[in-house]
C-alpha cells in the first residue's frame, strides 16, 4: 500500500552480530541503571526512616497492670462501636 518497506533483519551476518551485541549492551546499561536507581531509593528511604526515628522522642510504654486470669470461654479484647442499630420492636 505504501511505497516504504522496512526490513528489520540485516542480510550481512556481521551486521546482525553487531546489532545483537549493541542491543545486549543497551539492555545491560538499562538494567544497571534500574538496579542502581532502586538501590538509591532504598538507601534514601532508610535515611528518611532513620532521621524520623532520631528526630521524634521515644515515648515510654505505660506499665500495664497485672491482668487477672480470665475464666474459660471468655475472649479478652477491646472493641469500638461503629454504628448504633436500633433494637427490633
Amino acid at each position: 500500500m505504501f511505497g516504504f518497506r522496512f526490513h528489520s533483519r540485516a542480510s550481512h551476518p556481521l551486521v546482525r552480530l553487531l546489532a545483537l551485541v549493541a542491543g545486549g549492551a543497551v539492555l545491560l546499561v538499562v538494567l544497571a541503571f534500574g538496579f542502581f536507581a532502586a538501590v538509591a531509593l532504598a538507601i534514601g528511604g532508610a535515611v528518611v526512616v532513620l532521621l524520623n526515628a532520631l528526630r521524634t522522642p521515644q515515648r515510654a510504654a505505660p506499665a500495664a497492670p497485672a491482668a487477672a486470669p480470665t475464666p474459660a470461654g471468655v475472649i479478652e479484647g477491646e472493641f469500638k462501636v461503629v454504628r448504633e442499630t436500633s433494637a427490633p420492636h
